[in-house]
């Protein structure tokens, strides 16, 4: 080979990865549209378990979720391509007949019904953990990452035009594969133990004796969730949100700001009575009149919404390219108080899971030099129970 030929070659091959490395660093976060993602379908596997009911027969499922398309979402790294992962049939449908053939339902006429209200069904390889089973010492700018799913489901007792609370089931559910490998399993299995306490309480359900509710009850404790100013007004507040509290009342605090942005931060500036400019720190989010943006790891995202939902194309954490992996262990870490008189289920199911450890600058220099952050954009949810994203 001529060197006139080797340095063609080599410029062959170095020429894309520059090209790549270059748009990855000035791709304007801003600008992504939800609506442009594709859709990824993936099928909820019929599963029967020999389990005999004899007290329901039927078993209705119910969609409260913010959006009820999607049930999580999934980036291929290497080519940056989002995908909204959805089910086939939709949720409400393939769930109702999943779990209407996973157990063997009873025949009787004097049977009960039960409904299944689906406030979260989420798969994500962003779930976080703050317990690392690893003898190793971590510091406090480590945090623990899997896959996995995020489940919360609400059940209730329908005797004729009356419904009685069962129980809440709120859990996570992972496995060291992701999302892409695992989704349907995953989906599965986090419906699979949502049941469970269902087939335990079959015997009792004659004499079961909670709370009696109407239907437009039940339908107004899960439509309260979204009669929200930032959900129902028409023209959007400008200004800087101090809280989470502020944005759902679309009621920014501060009217003035400035916001100044550089490479890895963007900061919100409050000009004082004396004229100066100081940094505000305590802030959610902002909206500049026609969009919002929410703030995370010192930057700030976009805000787009879809049905009751709102979703962002941004980084949730600093992430250090050649960190450790650790192991795992989900923790069931419950969100908010249950539905009055409904019992909580609080079990977790589970397995440890290899997952990225994204670190925060090295503080201590006896430890080696600082190590290179960079943020990982990926898409998220905004969780409407903390104002978090997930």
């Amino acid at each position: 080979m001529t060197l006139k030929q080797l340095a063609f070659n080599l410029i062959y091959l170095l020429v894309p990865t520059c090209i790549f490395a270059q748009d990855s660093q000035t791709w304007k976060r801003e600008e992504f549209d939800l609506h442009e993602f594709a859709k990824e379908k993936i099928r909820l596997q019929p599963f029967h378990s020999n389990i005999t009911l004899k007290y329901i027969n039927h078993i209705l499922v119910i969609d409260a979720r913010a959006d009820s398309m999607p049930i999580g979402f999934r980036q291929r790294i290497a080519s940056y391509n989002k995908f909204f992962l959805v089910l086939q049939n939709g949720v409400a449908r393939e769930t109702e007949e999943f779990v209407n053939h996973y157990f063997s339902l009873s025949q009787a006429d004097t049977a009960c019904k039960v409904i299944m209200v689906l406030k979260k069904l989420w798969l994500t390889d962003e779930l976080e953990f703050t317990h690392l089973n690893s003898s190793e010492k971590l510091t406090d700018t480590i945090q623990n990452w899997t896959s996995g799913i995020i489940v919360k489901i609400e059940f209730y007792l329908q005797q004729k035009s009356d419904y009685y609370p069962l129980y809440r089931f709120d859990t996570i559910y992972s496995r060291p594969l992701n999302i892409g490998e695992a989704g349907a399993e995953f989906l599965q299995r986090g419906i699979i133990f949502s049941l469970s306490r269902l087939s335990q309480l079959d015997e009792k359900l004659p004499g079961i004796h909670t709370r009696k509710l109407s239907w437009e009850e039940i339908e107004n404790y899960n439509e309260q969730r979204f009669d929200l100013p930032i959900l129902k007004d028409s023209v959007l507040s400008a200004g800087v949100y101090r809280s989470f509290e502020e944005f759902k009342k679309n009621a920014p605090s501060q009217k003035e700001y400035t916001l100044k942005k550089s490479k890895l931060n963007d900061m919100i500036y409050v000009r004082q009575p004396d004229g100066t400019e100081v940094a505000e720190r305590n802030v959610w989010g902002y909206c500049d009149g026609k969009k919002i943006f929410l703030r995370s790891v010192d930057n700030f995202f976009q805000l787009q919404r879809q049905g009751n939902a709102f979703y962002i194309y941004g980084a949730k954490v600093l992430k250090n390219k050649h960190a450790k992996r650790y192991s795992a262990t989900n923790k069931f870490d419950p969100s908010n108080p249950p539905y009055p008189e409904m019992p909580e289920d609080k079990a977790v199911q589970g397995a440890g899971a290899d997952a990225d450890v994204l670190a925060g600058a090295n503080l201590n220099p006896s430890q080696g030099p600082t190590r290179k952050l960079r943020l990982i954009f990926k898409p998220y949810q905004l969780d409407w129970d903390d104002g978090e994203i997930y």
